[in-house]
C-alpha cells in the first residue's frame, strides 16, 4: 500500500443513502458540503449529513469529479 493511502472499512449495517442536493458553502480554510434529499414540488430539504474539508482536499475533490466528466 502506497503511504498516502488508507484502508476503509464499511460497516455491514450501514445504510446507504442517496441524496439529490448538496449545497456548497466556503471560506479561505473550509469547505463545507450539505448532502440534501429535496423533495419534488416542496421548497425544503433536511440536512442529512454535513462535511467539512480544507481546500487543497476540495481541489482533489474537484479534479476527480472532472476527471469523472472525462469518462
Amino acid at each position: 500500500m502506497a503511504e498516502n493511502e488508507i484502508n476503509v472499512l464499511i460497516l455491514q449495517g450501514l445504510d446507504q443513502v442517496c441524496r439529490n442536493l448538496i449545497q456548497i458553502a466556503f471560506k479561505d480554510d473550509e469547505y463545507t458540503l450539505m448532502f440534501l434529499p429535496r423533495v419534488p414540488a416542496v421548497n425544503l430539504a433536511k440536512a442529512k449529513a454535513v462535511v467539512s474539508i480544507i481546500p487543497a482536499h476540495a481541489k482533489i475533490a474537484c479534479s476527480a469529479a472532472e476527471e469523472c466528466k472525462r469518462l
